[in-house]
């Protein structure tokens, strides 16, 4: 008995343009990836009634940048306190 080898999409591999919503919502090293494994792919195929076609080509990658200014809510002491620790220019407020 020979088992169908299993599909691995193509999972995207590089680090993300500063300012897509892919950089918003990644964590860690911008180079630095875990991909699903195979079961979870399976999973997924099957809750969602998806095939390996729906695989092939990626949409809606999160790629795409935003601009989206949202004001802090922070109280001013707060951000007083964050800029004299870690500078003017490693924050975005």
């Amino acid at each position: 008995m020979s088992k169908k080898p299993r599909f691995t999409p193509d999972w995207i591999e590089q680090a993300p343009p500063s300012r897509s919503y892919r950089s918003l919502f990644k964590w860690g090293d911008p180079h630095g990836y875990k991909h699903p494994n195979s079961g979870l792919v399976g999973l997924i195929k099957e809750t969602f009634g998806l095939s390996d076609a729906d695989f092939v080509k990626p949409r809606q990658t999160g790629m795409e940048e935003f601009d989206a200014e949202m004001p802090s809510s922070l109280a001013n002491r707060h951000l007083e306190d964050f800029t004299n620790m870690r500078g003017a220019s490693n924050l975005m407020c």
